[in-house]
C-alpha cells in the first residue's frame, strides 16, 4: 500500500525560527468557504516575486491570455488562479478548513537558513525577489473518534482496523498531518519532556510542574498517555495489503461503512503512490507545527484530547509561536519548469487533503 515509501520524522530540537510576527500578508482565501474578496492588506505595491511568479505562471500555461486584465491587481490574478486551481483539485471538503495563500517573501521569517535543494550552494540561493512560499493553514481540528469502527473492523479480520489506522497516519504525514498518539510520542516527545525520561505534567497555563511531591500516579507518561487505546496505537503498521483488505469486506454481512472505509482508505492511498506525498517542495522547520488536518482520538477516555490541549497551551506560551507555523512550500522563480513543478505539486497535494478528508468521514464514530 505504502511500499518503498519512507518518511525521515524530524525531532524537534529548537529554538526554531518562528517569531511573534507570524505569517504575513499575503492573498488568502478560505476553503470551502471562499473569500469573497481581497482583504485590505492587499491593496499595496505589489512586491516584485510576485510579479515573476505571475510571469513565470504564464510562461508556464497556468495563467492564460484570457485572465489577463489591466484592470485587475496581481494580488487578485494570483488568487483567482490559485482559487481555480484549488477547486479543480481538492474539490469541497466536508471536515477540513484551510487558509491558503502565497507570500511575497519580504519578511525576514521567508529567508531562513537551510536550502531549496541540496545542491543548490549557499551563493546561488534565491533572494526575496526570486522566490515565494504558499502555505496552508488548518483553521479548525476537528475531533474524530475511530475506536469503535477500529475495532469492529478488527472483527471482520484481524489487523483490519490496525492497517486502516497505519494507513491514515502515512498518508496524513505526507500533507498537513493528523494529531495522534504517534504524534505525540514521536514527534513532539518534548511537551512532556518523554525523550529525557523525566515526566512531566502540565499547568492550566501550559507551564511545566516539577513539584516533589506530586503523585506520581498524576504524572504524565507514555504509560499514561497510552491509556484507553490499543496496545499498537502508537506502532500501527499495514499489516494486510490492499487485495487482503479487499477480500475482507466481500462477505455479505461485511456493513456499508466498513466497505466504505476500505474503500476510501485504498483511494488514499492510491493518491498517495501517485506522487501527492509532498504539497510542493515542503519546508518542515525544527518546530513541530500544531496546526494539524484533525485530531484522532478512540473514544472519550483516551489521553489524546488532553495531549492536544496541553500542546496548544505550550505552544501560546512558547516564545518560538509554534501556533503560527504552518505547512509551507517554497519556490525558486529563477527556472520556469521548477514553478510549473512546484505549482502541480501543491495542487497534487491538495488530492490527498481531500482524499484524507474523506477517509475521516468514513472512519468518524459519529
Amino acid at each position: 500500500m505504502f511500499l518503498d515509501v519512507e518518511y525521515a520524522r524530524l525531532i524537534p530540537k529548537g529554538p526554531g525560527h518562528a517569531g511573534a510576527q507570524g505569517i504575513p500578508a499575503a492573498p488568502v482565501l478560505t476553503i470551502p468557504r471562499l473569500a469573497a474578496e481581497i482583504p485590505m492588506e492587499f491593496q499595496q505595491p505589489t512586491h516584485p516575486s510576485l510579479v515573476l511568479l505571475v510571469r513565470q505562471l504564464y510562461r508556464a500555461g497556468v495563467i492564460k491570455q484570457a485572465d489577463l486584465d489591466p484592470d485587475v491587481s496581481i494580488p487578485a490574478l494570483l488568487e483567482s488562479v490559485l482559487r481555480r486551481g484549488v477547486h479543480s483539485t481538492l474539490g469541497s471538503t466536508e471536515l477540513s478548513n484551510f487558509l491558503i495563500g502565497i507570500s511575497d517573501s519580504q519578511d525576514d521569517y521567508y529567508e531562513v537558513d537551510g536550502r531549496l535543494d541540496d545542491h543548490i550552494d549557499e551563493d546561488k540561493m534565491p533572494t526575496a525577489d526570486e522566490q515565494v512560499r504558499l502555505f496552508m493553514a488548518p483553521q479548525s481540528m476537528p475531533t474524530v473518534f475511530v475506536g469503535k469502527k477500529i475495532a469492529a473492523l478488527e472483527g471482520i479480520e484481524p489487523g483490519l482496523g490496525q492497517t486502516v489506522y497505519a494507513a491514515l497516519e502515512w498518508a496524513a504525514w505526507g500533507g498537513i498531518g493528523v494529531f495522534t498518539i504517534s504524534h505525540v510520542l514521536h514527534d513532539i516527545p518534548y511537551l512532556y519532556n518523554l525523550e529525557d525520561g523525566d515526566d512531566i505534567d502540565l499547568d492550566e497555563d501550559g507551564e511545566g510542574t516539577t513539584d516533589p511531591n506530586e503523585d506520581d500516579d498524576e504524572r504524565i507518561t507514555a504509560d499514561v498517555l497510552k491509556q484507553g487505546l490499543p496496545d499498537w496505537a502508537d506502532k500501527a503498521k499495514l499489516l494486510l495489503t490492499p487485495a487482503q483488505c479487499l477480500k475482507a469486506i466481500q462477505r455479505p454481512d461485511t456493513p456499508e461503512w466498513a466497505k466504505q472505509v476500505v474503500h476510501a482508505t485504498l483511494a488514499a492511498a492510491d493518491v498517495f503512490k501517485a506522487g501527492t506525498g509532498n504539497l510542493g517542495f515542503v519546508d518542515r522547520y525544527e518546530q513541530e507545527p500544531f496546526f494539524r488536518q484533525a485530531i484522532i482520538r478512540f473514544s472519550d477516555e483516551d489521553q489524546i484530547g488532553r495531549a492536544a490541549d496541553d500542546y496548544e497551551n505550550m505552544a501560546n506560551q512558547c516564545s518560538d509561536n509554534y501556533t503560527d507555523l504552518v505547512h509551507l512550500a517554497r519556490v525558486d522563480l529563477r527556472d520556469v519548469g521548477n514553478v510549473k513543478k512546484w505549482w502541480q505539486g501543491v495542487f497534487d497535494g491538495c488530492k490527498l487533503i481531500h482524499a484524507i478528508d474523506q477517509l475521516l468521514l468514513a472512519l468518524n464514530d459519529d
